[in-house]
């Protein structure tokens, strides 16, 4: 039996698997949980051959510390706690790139269907935070590689990208691509229209990305602003990332987000951002841009990843 797991800041996702059939799943909140232990805990009723946990986070060796939770994981120790002969730490959005060969048609929305081509792959997921991983084609097939993308400088394209900046440098000093294409940036860019002077703020709790996407959608219109302007900014990022991959094999939008907006998205401000890079307009026309509507990328990664190793 494997246990595979997609460990985020804001849910966790374990499942069973018998090889490729699914046994058992449930999803727990994070931030319920002192740690990835307590959850565990919880969940394993029966002996585990091998684990992979796809991590929001930078892996270090055997051991990783969450980036948007302060949870310490450490693979070693799972083994001895938990009993099982193999654990296995990756990134999740590597994990994520594992699993686009999994994926069926239904599971993409196509925004740009480009002139796809043998070549590098480039996912990137906003959610809790914003992770990019690369997959490099090596003439026969993809091989996934994390990196920590999402903390690059975020890059202002004009004089209102500009006060955006300014005014995420006064909170936070270094402004980075996180801070802007995430849950948490669109909240960013909700309370700057606010303290603009746009409106007056109706949204209340913990919940304000849900609540803009979901208000945004139904018609109003300083959510609609703000998820125009982010769907822009989501563009300018990922057309960025395309070509510092060159990914003539397709980019993929991963996270949470993207399938929550897809409609958005698909207005166009995304893929006017995407190729609004001068001279390699013409490249990034020709690259296929998808959105990844399943949301179970990560733990399809993870198994992919855990039946090859």
């Amino acid at each position: 039996m494997f246990l595979i797991g997609d460990i985020g800041g804001t849910k966790v996702h374990l499942a069973y698997f018998d090889q490729d059939r699914l046994v058992k799943e449930e999803k727990f909140p994070s931030r319920h949980a002192s740690s990835l232990d307590e959850i565990l805990e919880k969940f394993i009723d029966a002996p585990i051959e091998k684990s992979c946990l796809a991590i929001a986070g930078p892996i270090r060796g055997r051991k990783v510390r969450l980036t948007n939770l302060s949870w310490e994981i450490d693979a070693d120790q799972l083994e001895k706690q938990h009993s099982i002969s193999k654990v296995d730490l990756i990134n999740d959005v590597e994990a994520s790139g594992w699993g686009i060969r999994s994926l069926k048609p239904q599971d993409l929305l196509t925004l740009n269907s480009g002139s796809l081509q043998p070549g590098n792959r480039a996912v990137i997921a906003a959610g809790t935070g914003m992770g990019i991983s690369g997959l490099y084609w090596d003439g026969k097939q993809h091989l996934p590689f994390a990196s920590e993308g999402g903390h690059i400088d975020f890059a202002p394209r004009d004089a209102v990208d500009k006060q955006l900046w300014d005014y995420l440098h006064k909170k936070y000093g270094h402004v980075s691509l996180e801070r802007v294409v995430s849950g948490p940036g669109l909240e960013h860019l909700y309370w700057f229209l606010i303290e603009k002077g746009k409106s007056k703020s109706l949204l209340e709790g913990e919940e304000i990305p849900k609540l803009v996407v979901e208000r945004g959608l139904a018609g109003d219109s300083l959510c609609q602003e703000a998820l125009r302007w982010f769907a822009a900014l989501y563009g300018a990022a990922a057309g960025n990332i395309a070509l510092q991959f060159l990914s003539h094999g397709g980019v993929y939008l991963a996270g949470g987000i993207a399938p929550k907006m897809a409609k958005i998205l698909q207005q166009g401000q995304f893929l006017q951002a995407f190729v609004d890079k001068g001279r390699m307009q013409e490249v990034l026309q020709q690259i296929p841009v998808h959105v990844v509507l399943n949301e179970s990328l990560p733990l399809l990664g993870a198994l992919e990843y855990c039946q090859r190793n």
